[in-house]
């Protein structure tokens, strides 16, 4: 082979190999492209629910005041219909549950209940309950204290309705707070937390709520723990939290304070597990069978279901687990039910049997 056939050859291969490069670079973009199309695409994967926390407890819903089979039920929400798990942002697939801390009493416990006992003006000894409960006495006023827990329930019977006209609501709410915060029990999800004032007069020998200030001698103030991802946490009586009280007049001292009622859970946020949501038309199917507990019994056999609420219950009684459910909502109407699949754990039902 000549030098001028070599050459010749060489020319050819090189403008063959750089033709191959420039059609592997181009293959290479192509199929980039459209990998990256098709994973754009492509619905992400969805999530499973760990069942961390594996059967949960039965949630201890207040004992239903009726069966709600009692009643016939419409639809007469703000779309006709019943909310759908993914498609509505309210009503995820996956719902979470969140641990709740259990407090121990430690040995210097009772001294501390002594000492606290004197925030309420009362220095007499206590009356022993229990190896972890105190109840005090002293003219009129009563302080039954959890040495564990540091929940309380307070009564002066002492406390006389006041003339004057009461605070406006925020001064009332704050007012509760100070003095919490002066027993050492307020707690910071409490401080950012909802609170609602329910206005009471006196007619007949009891208290009734009442929209005018004006005749208003005594206020419930209830304070709740902040929301949870934007779910609000709901007690057993609904409209009353686990931590309120009845005040005449001014609600910064504890002179003014006809009731306290303190019990307060610590909900760890950053231990949770996550369990498969229970589908709306199922919650709805037992609202209807009587397996739900109704807080608010309407005085009519037909109920209109205007709203349906997400949110968590937290039951008086100590329990492990901050647990979803349901709010179904109505003109003089309101039903708590499970927001939990339990399928795959069926003994897992909720106790809302309406009393006899």
């Amino acid at each position: 082979m000549t030098l001028t056939q070599t050459a010749i050859l060489v020319k050819q291969i090189i403008f063959i190999t750089a033709i191959f490069v420039i059609l592997s670079i181009i293959a290479f973009i192509a199929y980039q492209t459209a990998y990256n199309y098709y994973i754009s695409r492509r619905p992400p994967p969805e999530e499973r629910p760990n069942n961390k926390f594996g059967q949960l407890p039965a949630l201890d819903f207040p004992q239903s005041i009726v069966s709600g089979s009692k009643f016939s039920y419409s639809l007469d929400t703000a779309t006709g219909n019943l909310p759908r798990l993914g498609q509505d942002p309210k009503f995820p697939k996956i719902v979470k549950v969140y641990f709740i801390n259990k407090p121990v009493a430690t040995l210097l416990s009772p001294d501390r209940g002594i000492e606290f006992a004197k925030k309420f003006n009362i220095t007499t000894p206590p009356q022993v309950l229990s190896e972890t409960a105190y109840r005090f006495y002293q003219e009129g006023k009563t302080l039954t204290l959890e040495l564990d827990t540091k929940n309380f329930k307070f009564a002066n019977t002492g406390v006389t309705a006041s003339n004057q006209i009461l605070p406006n609501d925020k001064n009332l709410s704050d007012g509760f707070r100070g003095l919490l915060s002066n027993l050492g029990v307020l707690q910071k999800d409490l401080q950012e937390g909802p609170a609602k004032i329910t206005l009471l007069k006196e007619e007949a020998g009891k208290l009734v709520p009442t929209n005018a200030r004006s005749e208003a001698r005594f206020a419930n103030v209830s304070l709740w723990p902040k929301a949870i991802v934007g779910n609000l946490i709901y007690s057993p009586k609904y409209d009353v939290s686990l931590i309120s009280a009845l005040v005449t007049g001014s609600s910064n001292g504890i002179e003014n304070y006809y009731s306290i009622e303190y019990t307060y859970w610590s909900i760890d946020t950053t231990i949770l597990a996550t369990y498969a949501a229970k589908p709306l038309d199922q919650a709805f199917e037992e609202l209807k069978s009587g397996q739900a507990a109704v807080i608010l019994e309407p005085g009519t056999a037909n109920v209109s279901i205007t709203n349906i609420i997400p949110g968590y219950f937290l039951p008086e009684k100590y329990t492990s687990f901050l647990q979803p459910i349901y709010i179904f909502e109505g003109p003089q109407f309101i039903a708590y039910v499970g927001a939990m699949d339990t399928s795959k754990f069926p003994s897992t039902q909720s106790s809302s049997k309406p009393s006899q």
